[in-house]
């Protein structure tokens, strides 16, 4: 199963993404700004794939309509 954490790179989220990510689970951040935010590298560090998104921008949602 895939995890998508939305705020990976915030607090709560961050301590949540980590963990899930240390339990072996597969794990996705959205990240705004993707690998090019100051903590996307502390994440891929620990094996979590970055999604660059913004939840103000809907068009780089990564949920598709179906």
């Amino acid at each position: 199963m895939s995890i998508l954490v939305i705020g990976a790179t915030g607090f709560v989220g961050g301590e949540i993404a980590r963990k899930l990510a240390l339990q072996k689970h597969k794990v996705a951040g959205l990240v705004r700004g993707g690998n090019a935010h100051h903590k996307a590298k502390e994440l891929l560090s620990v094996g979590i794939e970055i999604i660059a998104g913004d939840l103000s921008s809907p068009e780089t949602s990564p949920i598709q309509e179906v």
